[in-house]
């Protein structure tokens, strides 16, 4: 049986040798057809534990989820729908649609945050970097301001009846 393949194919050489050569053009053409892709990489530090004044109160966060945490406000949609929505002026000059792709990952054993775009265009990329590092800022510190506020108000409720209390046992 062997035999009778090998005669076929020393025979019928050229089908297979076409069908080589077919297929290199083919993986050819659309490798140099595809748009070039180009990467935006960037890192950012991130303490595991904030105290910070925010107006009369403070706002502190512990480590235990804090880089899980993080990551997945990176990776929310009220992060990246601000970055998409600040990007779409330019996004309409540009040739061909951008199809941005981020990443974010922590750098092991570390509190810094290794951040990756890869884009169609490089400078969108870069753009679109910069802006989901500043949005994510943003986002953090408007985070901190609702919840000290809400921690402020409750505090001065609980404040208010006690008082209330202390009143009514006299």
């Amino acid at each position: 049986q062997v035999e009778k393949y090998r005669d076929l194919i020393v025979k019928r050489w050229w089908i297979l040798a076409g069908c080589l050569a077919l297929a290199l053009v083919y993986g050819g053409l659309r490798a140099f057809l595809q748009p070039d892709i180009y990467m935006a990489t960037g890192s950012m530090m991130v303490s595991p534990r904030i105290n910070v004044p925010v107006g009369e109160g403070g706002y502190s966060e512990e480590a235990g989820s804090f880089f899980g945490t993080q990551i997945q406000l990176i990776r929310s949609s009220q992060v990246r729908g601000e970055v998409v929505a600040k990007l779409a002026d330019y996004e309409k000059t540009l040739p061909i649609p951008p199809h941005p792709v981020s990443n974010v990952t922590r750098v092991r054993d570390t509190s810094i945050f290794s951040f990756s775009v890869t884009s169609t265009s490089a400078e969108y990329a870069r753009r679109y970097l910069d802006l989901l590092m500043k949005e994510f800022i943003a986002y953090k510190k408007k985070l901190r301001y609702e919840t000290s506020g809400s921690t402020a108000s409750t505090l001065l409720r609980e404040v208010e009846r006690l008082d209330t209390e202390r009143q009514k046992a006299e």
